[in-house]
């Protein structure tokens, strides 16, 4: 049985002599894991499909459930990300990989990975980042609370807000319940979930991005080997 599906790939690994094992992350199945046969040969007409990154239509032979690529069209490759910003798209990548599960629909999450890709090569790198993984973490049920003091319903104001790990929540500076966050932190990270124009300083996004990871490493056994080098760059 054949199906077509739009995808992307999340990661490739060496499978024999000439083959390649893909995983997909895919709008109409989920996650997949797609056998990729002779991808590795000098011309291999579907070489391009078997590298991560791809953003294409996908052709898949289904038997015993088992997938294998039978032909793709691309749709982007995001080539630029390759030179221009590595790190933080193989963060989503990486991130993608994990929170997505092997044939659970997610369209949704699907759309948003493809969207933070696209956002990197337009825009701005760590805010898209940080988008993605405030989607990410909604995606795993544990999302961040960008509304009021949770503790007093008071809303937050400068200069300090605090973070609490165990709830993803934000407190005020009365309450003080957490770990002591600039509150241009919290406005960006409000600003990434509800919109609206604004600008912020890229040691705030860094904080943020920063901030992010420690709740999903908090919450979650998920880690990103590009995230934190990304992280470390940014720190210099």
């Amino acid at each position: 049985m054949e199906k077509k599906t739009d995808g992307l790939v999340l990661r490739s690994r060496d499978y024999r002599e000439n083959d390649k094992l893909l995983t997909v992350l895919t709008a109409k199945y989920g996650k997949l894991t797609v056998a990729a046969r002779g991808v590795k040969k000098a011309g291999a007409k579907l070489r391009f499909a078997a590298q991560p990154f791809c953003f294409a239509e996908f052709v898949l032979a289904e038997r015993g459930g088992r997938h294998t690529l039978v032909s793709a069209s691309c749709h982007e490759s995001f080539f630029a990300l390759w030179t221009e910003a590595i790190y933080p798209a193989s963060a989503v990548l990486e991130i993608a990989d994990a929170v997505a599960s092997e044939g659970a629909v997610c369209t949704d999450f699907f759309l948003h990975t493809v969207e933070a890709l696209r956002n990197m090569t337009a825009g701005d790198v760590k805010e898209a980042l940080a988008a993605y993984l405030l989607c990410a973490l909604d995606e795993c049920g544990i999302p961040v609370d960008t509304g009021r003091c949770f503790l007093c319903g008071r809303e937050l104001t400068a200069p300090k807000t605090y973070f609490y790990f165990p709830t993803g929540s934000f407190s005020c500076a009365a309450c003080a319940k957490g770990v002591g966050t600039a509150y241009e932190t919290y406005l960006l990270l409000r600003r990434l979930r509800f919109g609206g124009a604004g600008e912020s300083e890229e040691e705030t996004k860094r904080r943020a991005l920063s901030l992010l990871k420690e709740y999903l490493s908090y919450k979650t056994e998920i880690g990103s080997r590009c995230l934190k080098e990304y992280l470390r760059q940014l720190s210099r």
